[in-house]
């Protein structure tokens, strides 16, 4: 249990008011003597400390009550105190009881409910994680018994490795985006941040998914504004990545993808736009979270790390990202960046 410091504070500062009370009388006696000597024949020095001997008396004990209120108020802050490095925190203080502490009260109720809110991510995270991990690796396993088990004609041998082979791959994925989420979370400083030509990165990146483009018959309507970033360019390149592949994997084949660079006074915005199915308002304000999975009736399903990876990376950028689903603008990602003069 934590120790209350301001017991031992509070007896030893009465004491030594009492003290300094007594103290400064007799000092006055001394002085008042050396200044008029020819009052001190018929001074009795005795007198002014029994006459304030009362008020010495009562001063102390009005103190005394005090600093055992004031007392009473610590050591309900440090049971509290004890509660949270027990791992209780739930534990919450009543701020109307807190007096003139009732703002550290106030600080302690903050500071527990952030804590109960951070131990509910982590453990959120670690059973997602978990169930993420635990999918692939049954689907391999499962395969992989069949496969022991009995002959199987070479067409179905090939598609049974072909299934363990994508398995295999998306684990190898979820394990590098864990690994990269972990890292910028930790991150608060960008490095290697240089000037680069944005336009063309987000052109290189369309290039680069053409394959899945095509393979999904997907409409691609490009407007890049000419815009240079200052920023770490391999990271942004991810934020492209991940949120054109998000597009593609949510929008029907044969559906249409528009993607715009806009430049504004002090900001960049580059915006990835697809015909696919809308997300719910709800779902809207939970995409950038880890591992979140949206109403299925919206039929978005399962969004991953790519997203959240996505918004931390903007937020080392000093951006922000939105979105926006209704049936007039379909659904949009837009990434604001500040423009290269405005960067810090």
């Amino acid at each position: 249990m934590t120790k209350n410091p301001f017991t031992r504070v509070l007896t030893w500062l009465v004491v030594l008011i009492a003290f300094l009370i007594v103290m400064e009388t007799l000092a006055f006696d001394f002085a008042l003597m050396l200044t008029f000597p020819h009052l001190a024949r018929n001074f009795d020095p005795l007198n002014p400390v029994l006459a304030l001997g009362p008020t010495v008396v009562i001063l102390t004990v009005v103190l005394a009550l005090t600093f055992s209120w004031l007392n009473k108020k610590i050591t309900y802050l440090t049971k509290g105190i004890d509660q949270v490095a027990a791992g209780n925190f739930a534990a919450h203080l009543d701020e109307q009881k807190g007096g003139p502490l009732s703002a550290s009260y106030q600080n302690f109720n903050q500071m527990t409910d952030q804590l109960a809110k951070t131990a509910t991510l982590r453990n959120d995270f670690i059973n997602q994680f978990s169930h993420e991990f635990r999918t692939p690796i049954a689907s391999i396993q499962g395969f992989a018994d069949l496969m022991q088990e009995r002959e199987l004609p070479k067409k179905e041998r090939q598609a049974y490795l072909a299934l363990i082979s994508k398995e295999a791959h998306r684990l190898t994925n979820l394990s590098t985006n864990v690994l990269t989420l972990t890292t910028l979370e930790s991150q608060t400083i960008l490095n290697n941040q240089t000037s680069f030509d944005l336009t063309e990165q987000v052109r290189q990146t369309v290039i680069l998914l053409w394959p899945q483009l095509e393979e999904h018959k997907l409409n691609v309507d490009l407007t890049l504004a000419p815009a240079t970033a200052f920023g770490n360019a391999d990271l942004l390149n991810q934020v492209w990545v991940n949120l054109i592949n998000n597009a593609i994997k949510f929008t029907p084949d044969g559906g249409h993808l528009t993607i715009k660079i806009e430049r504004h006074d002090d900001q960049i915005a580059v915006s990835v736009n697809n015909d696919g199915p809308l997300i719910s308002p709800t779902d809207q304000d939970h995409l950038f979270e880890k591992f979140y999975q949206a109403d299925n009736r919206s039929n978005v399903g399962r969004l991953g790390l790519g997203l959240a990876i996505a918004s931390r990376i903007i937020a080392l950028h000093q951006g922000r990202i939105t979105v926006v689903s209704n049936p007039a603008d379909h659904t949009t990602f837009t990434v604001y960046l500040p423009s290269k003069g405005s960067a810090k």
